[in-house]
């Protein structure tokens, strides 16, 4: 059995790996330290065959954790890279590198199964919107704050709006009677609508409506207000690496099916 991590850079998710996904778990790690991570993580009477590790966090902390994991179970974990043109998704980057190994998971992950043109965003720390066409064509990318680091700079920025927003906000209204739903509303349909434009984008560039796909952590504030059929997948970047694995542990495999 596999274990797979995507470490990101609030939280570490993990999932074990036999042909399926079983036994997800999630902590951040933020001002945590590793060996508490682990005893999350090894909470089970599973044992690790192989690790594989796809992580945008810092090197160090991503290197402590995998050397920790190591030990735990005799194995040597596999850091994953973007390979550009592997798996059913052609990166568009000229340096490829640069993309993150989260996004490349997450497009993986939804190319999985689906034949037409994708939106695939995540809803995390940043927001990250990718557009693949119906062949695997990475089209490119959209970055920007996810809706609490949004929430973080207006606070931080504009002293009357963080004095003014003394009251937890019920629920998400586009219209909002009271500072702290006024931010926590602005944010969060910035975030609908930017993902919803560039579906709107897709579809003029291929032709087709695109399934949209979205995940990480305000997926489910996001979702309910979207105007698009939308697949939410909190784990995409698991099943991504999945996706990986299943082909590289595979002797037999001499192609990538995308179907």
């Amino acid at each position: 059995m596999n274990l797979l991590l995507d470490i990101g850079n609030t939280n570490v998710k993990w999932a074990w790996h036999d042909g399926e996904l079983h036994g997800f778990g999630e902590f951040a790690h933020d001002d945590t330290d590793v060996e508490t991570l682990i005893d999350a993580i090894t909470d089970t009477d599973r044992e690790a065959e192989g690790i594989w590790i796809a992580s945008v966090a810092d090197d160090a902390f991503t290197e402590e954790l995998g050397e920790a994991l190591a030990d735990e179970y005799d194995v040597e974990p596999e850091y994953l890279e973007v390979d550009p043109d592997e798996y059913g998704v052609h990166v568009a980057y000229d340096r490829p590198e640069r993309l993150g190994v989260d996004r490349w998971l997450a497009m993986i992950g939804a190319r999985r199964g689906s034949s037409g043109p994708l939106v695939v965003a995540d809803a995390g720390t940043a927001l990250t919107i990718d557009g693949l066409l119906d062949d695997g064509t990475h089209v490119g990318g959209l970055i920007c704050p996810g809706i609490h680091l949004m929430q973080d700079a207006v606070f931080d920025d504009t002293a009357d709006v963080a004095d003014n927003a003394v009251d937890d906000p019920d629920e998400v209204e586009l219209f909002a009677a009271d500072t702290a739903a006024a931010v926590l509303s602005g944010t969060t349909f910035a975030a609908v609508a930017l993902i919803e434009y560039a579906a709107d984008e897709l579809e003029r560039i291929s032709g087709e409506v695109p399934e949209v796909f979205l995940t990480g952590g305000a997926a489910s504030t996001i979702a309910p207000l979207m105007g698009l059929e939308v697949h939410v997948l909190r784990e995409l970047v698991l099943r991504g690496l999945a996706n990986v694995v299943e082909f590289e542990t595979d002797d037999e495999a001499d192609e990538y099916d995308s179907e």
